[in-house]
């Protein structure tokens, strides 16, 4: 598992973030590891730290379920990185005068973490990129396929299980080149 802390924070630019992750571009010297990748970093409400060493729900979400629906090659790569509180630090320094107003002051990087996701940066690039924010609270999920054959794209239909659909929430992104 790669070390974040191997770049600079430097070499981390602020790109977007929602309500539970805040998300950064590799612009550094060139690196095949993180060429082309954004760090998904989770956010801390206030100073209520989480302490968790474990791999985001994205990662396995997609390795036990999506994977089975479609080809690996159309979807981005995750993977696990470590992090370092100091690294987060200055991560966080360098780049606090990038968000958005509303954000600051409500939430930050949640420096506790230890684990980040390496993703492909779907921003930009010659393919179609879906983002489907799903609402859940149960585990039980009924997925399908749909194809749309006329697009050349294949997109996966997520339909929630549960009774109080409101207040639920995950996400799952996918592309196709």
């Amino acid at each position: 598992m790669d070390q974040i802390s191997w770049t600079l924070a430097s070499h981390w630019r602020y790109v977007s973030e929602g309500g539970a992750t805040i998300v950064f571009s590799y612009i550094g010297p060139p690196n095949p590891s993180y060429d082309g990748m954004v760090l998904r970093l989770r956010k801390a409400i206030a100073e209520t730290p989480s302490a968790l060493d474990e791999d985001d729900p994205i990662i396995e979400f997609q390795n036990k379920c999506i994977e089975r629906l479609l080809p690996q090659e159309n979807l981005p790569k995750l993977r696990s990185v470590r992090l370092e509180r100091e690294w987060l630090e200055r991560l966080g320094e360098l780049n606090e005068n990038r968000r958005p107003e509303a954000r600051k002051g409500k939430d930050h990087i949640d420096l506790s973490r230890k684990r980040a996701v390496l993703a492909t940066d779907l921003v930009g690039g010659d393919w179609i990129a879906v983002e489907i924010k799903v609402r859940f609270m149960c585990a039980s999920v009924f997925l399908s396929l749909i194809p749309l054959a006329e697009m050349g794209v294949s997109a996966i239909s997520i339909s929630p299980i549960g009774e109080d659909k409101d207040e639920q929430d995950a996400d799952l992104s996918f592309l196709h080149a």
